[in-house]
């Protein structure tokens, strides 16, 4: 079908620059490679036709997740590019292929919202739609929400999301356990006895330097640097029942190792559960309080950014 356009009446036509390619055979694998040249000139728009040729051995999930990839893979590069992306067309040479076709073009351009989403007394429309091209397995939720502001209901999609874990902190140390305080001192006065070099004499730096480095090498040989990691950080919602119940879940946790007891084992899993709830339910309440008390959108992204580990940026 691409194959039988004409660029330049198209170019007349529409008074810009198109170009237009085809790969016959290629599938959308290839196709991470065939478009290299055309995004390297950054155009303004992409119009992509592909997934045909992966119909016969790939599902149509299987389909709209490397075209998802390949898109990404092109903002990624271009991120100017808008992309359009063409639904696949029926088959003429296997018709068998017709049901598959149907559903990838589903999943190319998913309509998550199926209520209403203006009504009024004589009518209920769904004028308001979220279309995405990911696969309903990173869906959590979808709805409509009827406020007030205005005459079009609010539509809201959940998706899923890896919250990342905040990266260890470490922390450097001297080490003191060998630490004495005269055979620090002799050595000091045995260091700084030695006579200096006449060159550094008369450069204040050369001279902070030269008393800088001499007094480390003294400390790090009686007091040496160590580089612990800080397990964790201060959190405000740890309470003291979340303390003491992780406590007794180590408890059980051990005696069940130690005794191989089916009582402790059972006794183990149900305090783990019990506590896990509990942290699920104290964090949520602590999150939830402190954005109500959020005085400003300032407030709100901090707290915000505390849920998601991550730290606020800095302006030198």
């Amino acid at each position: 079908m691409v194959k039988h356009l004409n660029p330049s009446k198209l170019r007349k036509g529409t008074k810009h620059n198109i170009n237009v390619q085809t790969f016959s055979g290629a599938n959308v694998a290839d196709m991470r490679y065939y478009v290299k040249p055309a995004i390297s000139k950054s155009p303004d728009y992409l119009l992509l036709h592909v997934g045909t040729n992966d119909l016969k051995r790939q599902t149509p999930q299987q389909i709209a997740g490397s075209i998802s990839t390949l898109c990404q893979e092109i903002v990624k590069e271009s991120p100017n590019t808008k992309i359009v992306l063409s639904k696949v067309i029926t088959r003429s040479d296997d018709s068998s292929l017709d049901s598959k076709i149907k559903e990838l073009n589903c999943k190319l351009s998913q309509q998550h919202i199926q209520c209403p989403t203006r009504i009024t007394n004589t009518t209920a429309s769904l004028l308001d739609v979220i279309l995405t091209y990911y696969g309903d397995d990173k869906i959590l939720d979808t709805g409509v929400i009827h406020l007030g502001i205005s005459d079009h209901s609010l539509v809201y999609l959940c998706r899923k999301l890896s919250i990342p874990k905040a990266p260890p902190k470490t922390v450097f140390t001297r080490h003191y356990k060998n630490y004495n305080v005269n055979q620090f001192n002799n050595d000091l006065s045995e260091v700084f006895s030695l006579p200096l070099d006449s060159a550094i004499l008369t450069d204040p730096n050369a001279l902070w330097n030269d008393f800088k480095n001499k007094f480390l090498s003294v400390a790090d040989k009686h007091a040496p640097i160590r580089q612990s990691r800080v397990k964790s950080e201060y959190k405000p919602w740890l309470t003291n029942e979340i303390k003491q119940m992780s406590y007794r879940r180590d408890y059980l946790k051990k005696q069940s190792i130690k005794l191989r007891s089916a009582y402790y084992d059972k006794a183990y899993k149900r305090c783990k559960n019990k506590l896990n709830n509990l942290i699920k339910e104290t964090k949520q309440e602590y999150f939830r309080d402190k954005l109500s008390n959020a005085k400003n959108s300032k407030e709100s992204w901090r707290t915000i950014n505390e849920l998601l580990n991550k730290k606020p940026k800095t302006s030198e």
